[in-house]
Parts: C-alpha cells; structure tokens; sequence
C-alpha cells in the first residue's frame, strides 16, 4: 500500500463518527454537518485512489455489451413499453409552483418503499429496499405532505425503508458530483429523490453547473443507485402560454435535462384542481398525455376524465390516427407530432392483441378497430 493511502486511513481512523456509522443513517447526530462533509471527503478520496491503483482502465468486449443489453428498458414505473420512468436512467418532474410535482414524486416513493400497495396513474411501481429524500425545498411542507399521505403507517417500516436528508448538503452538486453517490451509499439507499434541483446546484444556467449534475447522475447509476429529482419551469411570456409545454420549458441549462431518460411536464393553475402531465422524454413508448387531480386531504393523485382509445374503438365504426390524436390532445387541429403519438398509442393497443389495423390507401387513412372474441375467450 502507498505512503498516501497509509496517511489517508491515519487520517480517517481520528476522524469523529457518528453513533452507528456506517451501518445506516443517523439515529442522533453526533457531529456537525462540517465533521460529516468532512470525513466522506476523506472517504471519497480513499475510494478513488485505491481505484485508479487496483481497477485497469479497461472497456467492455463490444459484442459482449451489446447483445447483453436488454431490448426493452427495464421499468421502475410502468407496463410493458410505456414506461414513466427506467432503471439506470434519472427521471425528472418539472412544472411551475403548486403543481403536484412533489407530491406526485412523494406517491412514487411511498409505492417504491411499499407503504402503498396499489399502481400509480395505472401504471405499476417496482419496489426498492431503501429510498432516500433530499427534503430541501420547504422541508416542513414536504414532511407535512408526506405525513398527510401514510396516515398511520409503521414507524418500523418507514425508518428501515426511507431515510430524510433535510438540511443543506455540505457541498453542491456540481461542485462536488461524487457526493450524490457517497451519500446514498452511505445510507444504504438503492433510489434518491432531490426535492429541488434549484437546491443542489450552484446556477442553474451555467452549462458548467449543469455538467457537474449530469456527472453526479452518472456517478449515482454507476454506484446502482436511482435518481429521481423535482424541477421547476422558466416563466413563459403570455403570449406563448397557449401552446403546448416543450423540454426547453424547464429552467436552466439545456444539458441539466439532456443526461434524463424521462422528463415529465406537469402543467396548468397552480393550485388548481386538474393538472395535465405530459412525458417528453420517454425511455420508450411515452405515456400519456393525462389529467390529473389531487386529493388535498389526502395527497392521492388520480387520473381525472382520461381518454380510453379502447373504448374509442369499441363502436366498431374505426378510429383513425388524427381522430384519436383530437381525443388525446383536446384539440380540433392537432400537430403531425400528436397525430404520430396517437398512431403508436394505437399500434400499441394492436401489439397486445386488443386491436387490428385496416391500412388506409392515397387519401383514405389506416383505422383500428377491436378484436372480435369468441363467447369463450
């Protein structure tokens, strides 16, 4: 072993600890958040030399790699190829103040630790052993919030299956990206929320900034763990307010969204009772559009009118592209690009066996109709 790991372990062995590190988060804290930062800095240190001195630079066989990987992400949330959000890729809510991102992200966790049981906007939730919440915007609100949502859960369960960070980091994310991953580690945290991104970052328009974050993620997913965050939306002038949502639409730098496998967009009044989710970045086919509404004694959110192009179809009269586009989008004119999200929610319906394609011809278009099953099927 080098002089400088020698030096590094004498150092970390006078190090202050807390009562049980490291076998989990803090019960009481015994030293400042300065000893802490100050000693996983240590840690980091350590880990990364012992790395560059045992670990060879080396890559992975090509065809090895590749035809390993799955053809399908795999889904944290949701069912077969519509997926909300994919392990190994950071997902995102975004959306001006009071539009259910928080809570939406809150009814995500309470699934993933299982102190609820039930889908989320239809779509199941694969459960992690520990997720940790980074409560940094308006902690109190946030606890409220939650607490409102479990009513009389197991004290038990909630402190062996998530653990609350809510103080500030003792270092920003772009300052420091490998803390992300050292403190969920530390914690024994298989997923990560950060409850806002405006709180971990230094600027969020410095590109530089925005580096750090998208190397933080990296670090995180390398480590195994999942990362799940809550952003906020630039102001749009009013005249541009009619139009639909778009990914340069969340406030910062354009690389702050560009490292995600999902972006979902939360719009409408904030406060009011119906908020629309649209996803715009889509580890595969993309859900959605939806209206949501929210219990406020309760936190629920729920979907609220949602299009059933399975019903649509059901007359048997045919449905075409642009026709389901109208229905999914609320709109008499929508764009090619909505008609084209339609046409696959359709050939969806079609690779699960719920509905056929009739190709259209010149100017007759394709429509889907339902399968026809027998008394017995």
């Amino acid at each position: 072993m080098s002089e400088a790991l020698e030096v590094l372990r004498a150092t970390i062995a006078v190090l202050p600890k807390t009562a049980d590190y490291p076998a989990g988060p803090h019960d009481v804290a015994d030293t400042t958040p300065e000893e802490r930062a100050r000693e996983h800095a240590e840690l980091r240190r350590l880990d990364l030399l012992e790395q560059r001195q045992t670990r060879p630079l080396l890559g992975y066989h090509g065809g090895d790699r590749i035809l390993s990987a799955p053809q399908m992400p795999e889904s944290l949330w949701g069912e077969g190829d519509e997926v909300a959000a994919a392990k190994g890729e950071a997902t995102v809510f975004f959306g001006p103040p009071s539009s259910m991102k928080s809570v939406l992200l809150q009814n995500l966790m309470l699934r993933m630790i299982e102190v609820v049981k039930t889908p989320l906007l239809g779509y199941p939730v694969a459960p992690v052993d520990r997720f940790m919440l980074f409560a940094l915007d308006r902690k109190n609100q946030i606890l409220r919030s939650i607490r409102r949502q479990i009513g009389t859960s197991d004290r038990d369960h909630l402190n062996e299956r998530l653990v609350i960070w809510d103080e500030p980091l003792p270092r920003l994310l772009d300052q420091d990206p490998e803390l992300l991953a050292a403190i969920a580690l530390e914690n024994h945290a298989d997923a990560v929320a950060l409850d806002s991104l405006k709180d971990v970052l230094s600027a969020l328009s410095d590109e530089e900034a925005a580096l750090g974050f998208t190397r933080a993620i990296q670090l995180a997913i390398a480590a195994g763990v999942e990362v799940f965050a809550s952003h906020h939306d630039r102001k749009i002038p009013s005249v541009q307010k009619q139009r639909p949502v778009r990914l340069d639409d969340a406030i910062g730098s354009r690389f702050l969204t560009a490292s995600l496998g999902s972006v979902l967009a939360l719009t409408g009044s904030p406060g009011g009772p119906v908020i629309e989710l649209r996803q715009l970045k889509a580890p595969a086919t993309e859900i959605g559009p939806l209206r949501l509404t929210q219990d406020f004694n309760t936190g629920e959110i729920k979907i609220f009118d949602q299009v059933d192009l399975r019903e649509l179809i059901r007359d048997g009269r045919g449905l075409t592209a642009s026709e389901a586009a109208r229905a999914l989008f609320d709109k008499s004119k929508p764009t090619p690009n909505e008609v084209e999200k339609a046409r696959r929610r359709l050939q969806h319906l079609v690779d699960r066996n719920l509905a056929v394609e009739r190709k259209g011809s010149g100017p007759v278009p394709s429509k889907w109709y339902p399968i026809v099953k027998g008394p017995h099927e």
